[in-house]
């Protein structure tokens, strides 16, 4: 188990690898639209969508199949940028 401070410092290291997409009203109304099986996947793709982004990455690539953006599990993610 990890203390707050600790989780405070890797979440900080985490936002300087990753981008974060914004979840606006219209990004939440276009996901709807093309909601598949699970409306945060859907959520997830479309904020990628619009904020241009390269890769996702997540523990359930299952709900990424049609997926147009690159999809990697956090494991790949590591592996393909050697990060460890």
């Amino acid at each position: 188990m990890i203390n707050l401070k600790e989780a405070d410092e890797i979440i900080e290291k985490l936002l300087t690898l990753f981008e974060v997409s914004a979840v606006t009203k219209e990004v939440l109304i276009e996901a709807s639209k093309n909601n598949g099986l699970d409306y945060e996947d859907s959520v997830i793709y479309t904020a990628s969508n619009y904020s241009e982004i390269d890769i996702i990455v997540t523990r359930d690539k299952k709900g990424f199949k049609e997926s147009k953006v690159s999809v990697l599990s956090p494991n790949e993610f590591l592996a393909f940028f050697r990060v460890r």
